[in-house]
Order: C-alpha cells, then sequence, then structure tokens
C-alpha cells in the first residue's frame, strides 16, 4: 500500500525589490479612499436635506397658523365695524375695507396648505415613508432648541469635509503615483514557491548567470528611448494638478466656514431687535384697536397698526427659520456628520 500526500499549493509573488507594487497599492488605496470620500459627500448631502425639509415643515406648519391668527385678528376687528356701521357711528366704507382685508388673508391658506403638503410629502420620499400615511412631529420652530456653536473651533476640524479628504487622498494617490514611475526604472523578479520550499529560481538568484541577465534586464529598462521619464514628467505634472486643486479646495472650504459664521453672528444680532420691534407692533395694535372701538381714530390707523404687527410677528418667525438653516449650513460646510480622521496638510512635494 502507499500513501500519496500532495500538500503543495503554487503561488507567483513579484519580488518588489524597488517598491513597484508597495507603491502601486498606496496609490490604489488612496484611490479608493477618494471614492470613499465621494461617497460621504453624498451621505452629508442626504442628511442635511432631510433636516432642510423638516425644518421647512415645521416653518410652513407655524406660517400657516400665523395666517389662521391673522385671520382671526382681521375677523375680530371686523366685527367691530360691522357693529359700528349697524350704529351709523362709521361710515360702510370702513366695512368694505375690512372686508377686503379679511378676503386678502384667507387667499393665501390655499396656497400655504399646498406648500405644506408638498413639504411632507417631500420629506416623507426622503426618509422612505408612504406620504399618504407620514405623520410630522415636533410641531412648531419654537419647540426645538438652537444648537451651540463651539468656541474656537480649530482649523483641523476643515478635515471632516469630505471634499477636503477626497481632495487629499487624490494628492496622495499622485504621490504615490510619482514613486511607483520612478521604481518602474527597475527590472521585476519573479520567485514561484511550491509548499513553502524556495525554488531554484530564488536559489540561483544571484549565480553568475543570474547577476548577468539581471544586468541586461537592468540597462534594458535604463535605456528605453525616454519612456519611463515621460511617465515621471506625466505622474508629476498630475501631482503638481492635484496640489493645485487641494489649495483650491481647501481655499473655498475656508471661505465658505468663514460666511457661514458671519451669517450665524448676524442673525444673532437681529434676535434683539425683532423681539423688540415685535413688541412694540403688538402694543400699537392694541392701542389702536381700543381708540377705534372708542372712536377716537379712524379705521386705516388700525389697519396700519395691524399691518406691522403682522409684519413683525412674520419676520420673527423669518428669523428664527433663517437661524436654523444657518445651522445646517454651518454644520454642512465645516463637513460634521463624519467620523474620519486626518489633518489638512498635503503631502511633501515628491
Amino acid at each position: 500500500s502507499s500513501e500519496s500526500y500532495n500538500a503543495s499549493v503554487s503561488a507567483s509573488y513579484e519580488l518588489d525589490l524597488w517598491g513597484q507594487l508597495r507603491n502601486s497599492r498606496d496609490v490604489a488605496r488612496a484611490s479608493l479612499l477618494a471614492s470613499q470620500f465621494s461617497r460621504d459627500t453624498v451621505q452629508l448631502t442626504v442628511i442635511a436635506s432631510v433636516v432642510n425639509t423638516y425644518l421647512q415643515v415645521l416653518y410652513l406648519q407655524d406660517n400657516l397658523a400665523l395666517s389662521e391668527e391673522n385671520l382671526a385678528l382681521a375677523q375680530q376687528v371686523l366685527d367691530v365695524v360691522q357693529a359700528k356701521v349697524e350704529n351709523g357711528a362709521v361710515s360702510p366704507q370702513d366695512l368694505a375695507q375690512q372686508k377686503t382685508v379679511v378676503a386678502n388673508v384667507k387667499a393665501q391658506l390655499p396656497s400655504l396648505r399646498h406648500q405644506l403638503r408638498q413639504s411632507r410629502y417631500a420629506l416623507a420620499v426622503l426618509v422612505g415613508e408612504m406620504p399618504q400615511a407620514f405623520q410630522v412631529g415636533g410641531g412648531t420652530l419654537s419647540n426645538l432648541q438652537l444648537p451651540e456653536i463651539q468656541a474656537g473651533l480649530p482649523d483641523q476640524v476643515l478635515a471632516q469635509r469630505p471634499d477636503i479628504a477626497q481632495a487629499q487622498a487624490s494628492l496622495m494617490a499622485a504621490d504615490y503615483s510619482v514613486a511607483a514611475a520612478r521604481a518602474d526604472y527597475w527590472p521585476s523578479i519573479t520567485l514561484t514557491g511550491s509548499g513553502g520550499y524556495a525554488s531554484s529560481a530564488l536559489s540561483s538568484l544571484f549565480n553568475g548567470d543570474a547577476v548577468y541577465s539581471l544586468g541586461v534586464s537592468l540597462a534594458q529598462t535604463l535605456f528605453d528611448g525616454g519612456a519611463r521619464n515621460a511617465r515621471i514628467n506625466q505622474s508629476k505634472a498630475a501631482w503638481q494638478e492635484q496640489v493645485a486643486s487641494y489649495t483650491g479646495t481647501l481655499l473655498v472650504a475656508l471661505q465658505e466656514v468663514e460666511q457661514s459664521l458671519s451669517n450665524v453672528q448676524g442673525l444673532a444680532e437681529q434676535q434683539q431687535y425683532r423681539e423688540e420691534a415685535y413688541q412694540q407692533a403688538e402694543e400699537a395694535y392694541r392701542v389702536a384697536q381700543v381708540r377705534y372701538q372708542e372712536g377716537e381714530t379712524e379705521l386705516t390707523d388700525v389697519l396700519s397698526a395691524q399691518s406691522s404687527f403682522n409684519s413683525a410677528r412674520q419676520n420673527s418667525l423669518d428669523l428664527i427659520y433663517n437661524q436654523y438653516q444657518s445651522r445646517i449650513t454651518l454644520y454642512r460646510v465645516l463637513g460634521e456628520g463624519g467620523e474620519r480622521d486626518g489633518g489638512s496638510k498635503a503631502p511633501a512635494e515628491p
């Protein structure tokens, strides 16, 4: 009887004496990172779209509620004017004016309801829900809380931005491409291993004939009519192009962050004045109503005060909405939401 053993597993490896494989792998790895950062860009864009649409839904809900309140206020004034006309205290012209105001407010409601319905449908699609049964929680913008902005944000936080990370990875890939092109000056040596034993090719690599063959291979590689030089120059040009792209991306990011922070600050400064304007307009409208009921002023004064009050309330709502929008923009330009490490330092010139 006999026993047969076949434990031979053949594998061919290229002996990476000059770094071609290592640099080529680095190129592939950096290129893969660049594609992953493109995916992160899409992810952050989707997140921002969901949050933006959700805030838009709340804003439109608040807008609709505000218009319904305006209608109720206009109807109250209409009731007062109607009573005065019946008592002969004012002319029917006042009644016609106030009916016009009521009709104009009513005309706003269908459009707001349509916009709200469309925004709810858009949000349902973004989160993968059926629009017909989709419900939005949260109620109003006032139920939310503005997120705080960390003081002294370091510039390294920009490394979270997918476009910067992608540009950096592309630059690294170009850097490794130059190294791989330089390593291409040298010949490739192949060894074959069987079952873990050294092959005869490896064992005789440095005998006289093998050394002579290696020298011939080197000579053929070095004197190739400038083809490898051309590839190196091409890789360097691609590297310089990536440096320019990386620098431009970084400058754009810095500009966007500066503009976003400035917008956040400006809106915060407006808040105090908007609140004061709201309080003054509310008081002016209340006084105008009382004076009109007592016959001390004309309806035009009431309508003017009512219009100012409505505008002040609308401006306050718009300011709250814009503040949330500015925070979203800031987090987007900072690349918040990713979990990447690294800084914004470019590789050195090859």
